[in-house]
């Protein structure tokens, strides 16, 4: 449930204080269907408010291609926040693309993140990406681009590429970008 504030990493409340909890796993449900699998190499929780995590990797089930995966070497989920924020190497992962990031927060309540430092991104299929585009355009228009999602950000960027692509084809001469 949405509302239930023990479930997923919430249940992390219940660990004692300064133990590791080695080889964790812990799934998330909405509306009794399975939304996340978290597994982690250890988890120790700090203080009241927040939990120290290594190997840390989050897998979403849903719609299809909606599935991601994020892997994190290092760290820290906040109860009352309900953040995770790294500032070791982030990797996010969908069957269409894999984005690399030197530090990631993400919002687990929102299933938002941001991605800083060096950043980089491989689209293994951008037909997957494009697909939807005029529902994308309608939902675009609503879209305040102060907190972009990971699908949003690649959207964006295979878009750049697509009116680069487009540009091209109507000049008589290569452009280097």
């Amino acid at each position: 449930d949405p509302g239930n504030e023990e479930s997923g990493l919430q249940a992390a409340r219940y660990m004692p204080l300064g133990k590791p909890n080695l080889r964790v796993k812990i799934p998330q449900f909405k509306d009794g269907v399975l939304e996340c699998l978290m597994r982690a190499g250890e988890m120790t929780r700090v203080s009241d408010d927040d939990i120290n995590i290594k190997q840390m990797d989050i897998e979403f089930v849903g719609d299809g291609d909606s599935e991601m995966k994020i892997e994190l070497q290092e760290a820290t989920y906040s109860l009352k926040d309900k953040l995770i924020s790294s500032k070791n190497r982030a990797i996010v992962r969908r069957s269409d693309f894999t984005l690399v990031g030197d530090s990631l927060d993400f919002d687990t309540e929102n299933r938002h993140g941001r991605m800083t430092g060096r950043v980089r991104m491989v689209i293994h299929n951008s037909a997957s990406l494009l697909k939807g585009e005029e529902t994308e355009e309608k939902s675009r228009s609503t879209r305040r681009p102060k907190n972009v999602s990971v699908t949003d950000a690649a959207e964006l960027v295979l878009e750049a590429i697509k009116t680069s692509k487009e540009e091209k084809r109507g000049t008589a001469h290569d452009q280097q970008p």
